[in-house]
C-alpha cells in the first residue's frame, strides 16, 4: 500500500493507459465482443474526416441526380426514335398506297423494316406508348416486301 502512496500522478495516469490498453487488445482479439479499438479510430477518424464526408455526401446526391436525369434523356431520346421511325413508316405506307407505280429498292425496304422492328420493339417495352397508329401501314409494308421478293421487282 506504501508503494500506491508514493506514486506521483504521471505514474498513476501512465499505469491507467498501459493496463486500459492491454484490456482493450485482449477484448478486440476476443471473438464477438466489443471492438474498443475499432470503436475509437472510428470515432476519431469520423471527427478528422466530418468535413469530407459531409462533402462526399453532397457528391452521392448529385451523382443521383445527375443518373435521373441521365435516365430521363435516355427515356426522351428512345421515344423519339420510335416517333422517327413511325414517321419514316407512315412516309413509306402514304408512297406505297399513292403511288404505287414507284418502285423502290430492296435496301429502302430493309431500312424500312429496321424502322418497323425499332418502333414495334419500343412499343412492346412502352405499353403507355400510343402504338396503334401504323398496324395496318406496317402489314402493307410487309405485304408489298413479299410481293417484290417473289416478283423480283425491286428497283
Amino acid at each position: 500500500m506504501e508503494y500506491l502512496s508514493n506514486l506521483t500522478l504521471g505514474e498513476i495516469f501512465s499505469s491507467f493507459l498501459a493496463v486500459t490498453a492491454i484490456v482493450c487488445t485482449v477484448l478486440e482479439r476476443m471473438p464477438k465482443m466489443i471492438s474498443p479499438w475499432t470503436k475509437l479510430f472510428k470515432f476519431i477518424g469520423n471527427a478528422m474526416n466530418h468535413d469530407v464526408l459531409q462533402r462526399l455526401d453532397a457528391i452521392e446526391k448529385r451523382i443521383d441526380n445527375v443518373e435521373k436525369h441521365a435516365k430521363e434523356s435516355d427515356r426522351i431520346r428512345d421515344e423519339d426514335r420510335a416517333v422517327a421511325a413511325r414517321i419514316r413508316i407512315i412516309r413509306l405506307g402514304d408512297e406505297l398506297i399513292h403511288n404505287p407505280e414507284i418502285r423502290h429498292s430492296k435496301d429502302y425496304f430493309d431500312q424500312a423494316l429496321k424502322d418497323v422492328a425499332i418502333y414495334e420493339n419500343f412499343c412492346r417495352d412502352h405499353e403507355d406508348f400510343e402504338n396503334n397508329i401504323t398496324e395496318m401501314t406496317i402489314k402493307h409494308i410487309r405485304t408489298v416486301y413479299l410481293q417484290c421478293m417473289k416478283d423480283h421487282s425491286f428497283l
